[in-house]
């Protein structure tokens, strides 16, 4: 993982207008890289170096959500209360489909 973090310049001073930045997190996030993913899906959602794009930004984040549960919050809470970000109106029953993984995962004894 640590190699990914150093391709990926996970760091506070990345550039994330750099649009080469932006074709090689696309490129680790195509092949099934959560942290790539998660980046990809916030650089729709603020528009850094390309166009904001609620649709691209939900998508990259439910591919995240499939193993992050950083992103399965944040999708959960998306759909609770409604996002402009991903393009979302509030839905419980969505947010419900995420929230469950979440506690069964932070309590193994339902495992």
């Amino acid at each position: 993982m640590p190699a990914v973090r150093q391709k990926l310049h996970l760091s506070p001073c990345a550039d994330f207008r750099d649009r080469l930045y932006v074709r090689l997190c696309r490129r680790l996030a195509e092949q099934d890289n959560t942290d790539a993913q998660r980046m990809l899906s916030g650089i729709y959602v603020f528009g850094w170096g390309v166009k904001k794009d609620s649709t691209e930004a939900l998508k990259w984040e439910r591919l995240a959500a499939e193993h992050d549960p950083f992103s399965q919050q944040l999708l959960g809470s998306a759909y609770e209360l409604g996002s402009d970000n991903y393009g979302v109106g509030q839905d419980f029953v969505e947010a419900a489909k995420w929230y469950p993984s979440l506690l069964i995962k932070a309590n193994p004894a339902h495992n």
